[in-house]
């Protein structure tokens, strides 16, 4: 959440060497964050390879809520690779998961994807719809990184719909929240955003300074 994305691919590097062998519960878990963080740092080949071995050991130790929490990351690689058929499937099966464990947060987190993966199909209603929806349960459950990254992705929805002024309110909460719980790359794509809506709204001026 805090951006330190190097020091923890350290720290799960040095994990590894010391879990179990490959039936251990704890060494599928070390994989798939190796998978999370080296995505997250545009790594994909290693993520790819890592969350693969993730998974195939979460299925058959089958432990249905690591495994849904994997999926959902092998979700944001299909996702940010603009495959959005194949990401709607992880994330589908991924939610379905996340449901039958009671897991109110994850169910909104991936609803909120799926609600990315209807964007990037064309279909602006249905994203705006699943993501509002992500948005309530998130703040229902008071969850403030669920609710952020909800907001944020709503505001270019809402900007791609020609509702500018929706759009700079939802990212401009979303900032606040980033800035409350620290996460320094997601406040730089934030504004990155505030700048693809400074130029749907006709400022290119301010939209090249963001």
């Amino acid at each position: 959440y805090h951006s330190h994305l190097t020091g923890g691919r350290w720290g799960l590097d040095h994990a590894l060497e010391v879990v179990a062998p490959d039936d251990d519960p704890a060494r599928a878990k070390v994989l798939v964050g190796m998978g999370l963080l080296a995505h997250a740092q545009g790594d994909e080949e290693r993520s790819l390879q890592w969350l693969t071995q993730g998974i195939g050991l979460l299925r058959a130790l089958d432990d249905r809520w690591s495994l849904a929490f994997a999926l959902s990351i092998r979700g944001n690689l299909a996702e940010d690779a603009g495959r959005y058929d194949e990401a709607d499937a992880w994330f589908h099966e991924a939610n379905g998961l996340f449901a039958a464990a009671d897991d109110g947060v994850n169910v909104a987190v991936t609803l909120y994807h799926l609600g990315v993966v209807a964007f990037g199909q064309g279909n602006l209603r249905l994203a705006e719809d699943r993501i509002s929806e992500a948005l309530h349960l998130s703040g229902r459950m008071h969850d403030v990184w669920g609710t952020a990254v909800s907001l944020a992705y709503l505001g270019l929805v809402q900007a791609a719909r020609g509702e500018i002024a929706s759009a700079v309110s939802s990212l401009f909460n979303a900032l606040e929240l980033y800035t409350e719980i620290g996460s320094t790359d997601r406040i730089a794509d934030t504004i990155s955003r505030v700048a693809v809506v400074a130029e749907a709204g006709g400022a290119p001026g301010r939209a090249a300074r963001l």
